[in-house]
């Protein structure tokens, strides 16, 4: 018997994910929209739509529920709506009553599990050594591409440290209790709160 025998095929996977989308959607919709329904269809259309041209018309038809911002024969970010529709699906996949921006949603929900991670933020006090550390979840990075010419140099130059030593930039000790100079490194992590 193979090692991976009981994993299955990217098809049985993709129905289980499927079938968890339409599960999970049943749990809340966004006047009177779901984005999982819409993705779970429209996923399930590609699948049997050999090689043929498919519309996304539900979703194009729906911008108003991703963002209202988003406005039919406009141009748009691709960016802005895919952070909007990442975060629709993320509050439609949450049981009712938690909070999307709380601690447990992002536990939760299988979205963020997905397309999610957390950052791991820490200012290290150059007098006394004190290090303060910050746990955010995210859907999405804003990359510099600008300055990288691939995608591990545009992460590195993301987490490089930075000195925080002036202005606005400068930090506030909690156990110094003064403005002091500090060094900030960000990681990208699986450890948070």
């Amino acid at each position: 018997m193979r090692a991976d025998a009981n994993v299955g095929s990217f098809e049985d996977r993709l129905v289980e994910v499927i079938f968890l989308c339409f599960a999970l959607s049943v749990l809340g919709h966004v006047a009177g929209f779901c984005a999982l329904c819409v993705i779970q269809n429209h996923v399930s259309c590609a699948l049997h739509a050999s090689g043929r041209t498919l519309s996304p018309k539900d979703l194009v038809g729906n911008l108003r529920c991703i963002s209202r911002n988003f406005q039919n024969a406009s141009q748009e970010d691709a960016h802005e709506y895919m952070v909007n529709l990442l975060e629709l699906m993320h509050k439609c996949c949450l049981p009712s009553g938690v909070p999307s921006e709380s601690p447990s949603a992002y536990e939760k929900s299988f979205v963020h599990k997905i397309f999610g991670g957390h950052l791991r933020s820490q200012v290290k006090c150059q007098q006394c050594s004190f290090c303060s550390n910050k746990f955010d979840p995210f859907l999405d990075l804003s990359l510099e591409i600008f300055k990288a010419e691939s995608l591990q140099k545009a992460l590195a130059n993301f987490t490089a440290a930075e000195w925080l030593d002036g202005g606005e930039r400068q930090y506030n000790c909690q156990r110094c209790k003064q403005k002091v100079r500090t060094l900030r490194h960000v990681w990208l992590t699986n450890d948070f709160y």
